[in-house]
């Protein structure tokens, strides 16, 4: 099997402790891009686990082919830049809360379904405990972890 190919965008914190320690722990993850408007954040990344930086993700998504993207941005971006990955062909795994209106939300479950993407959210552990062993295919009303982006990516819906 193929790793799968990841960018992160938005490097502050919860990229920090949750979405690349876990992407750098799978063995069937390649960590290939970090974007982040404060550039030293995705090249401290980029240098670690190799891959590319970029200040915007705007020009990630133009130079970079992934499978799936992590959008850990502040609330007020989700949609713009996961409807953004979609449209680039990319699988997404965005962060909590999805977005900030109903609008958003349907606008970016739009996007991927016009790009055949899988649009997902980030489970809560502290939350919902069941996020951890979470099973079943993409769209089922389950959660996952960026962990389980391989198994998502081959799901028969995907």
């Amino acid at each position: 099997m193929s790793k799968v190919r990841v960018a992160v965008i938005g490097c502050g914190s919860i990229s920090k402790h949750r979405h690349i320690p876990e992407y750098g722990w799978n063995p069937n993850v390649e960590l290939v891009a970090f974007a982040d408007p404060i550039i030293e954040r995705a090249e401290h990344y980029a240098q670690t686990y190799g891959g590319k930086a970029y200040s915007s993700y705007e020009e990630l998504l133009k130079n970079e082919k992934v499978d799936a993207v992590s959008v850990c941005t502040p609330n007020y971006l989700h949609a713009e830049v996961s409807i953004a990955a979609a449209n680039a062909g990319a699988h997404v795994l965005v962060e909590k809360p999805m977005a900030t209106t109903e609008a958003e939300s349907n606008a970016m479950i739009e996007a991927a379904k016009k790009e055949r993407r899988i649009p997902d959210g980030w489970p809560q552990p502290k939350i919902d405990a069941s996020a951890r062993e979470s099973k079943g295919n993409p769209g089922d009303g389950q959660t996952w972890k960026s962990a389980d982006i391989p198994h998502i990516l081959r799901s028969p819906r995907s």
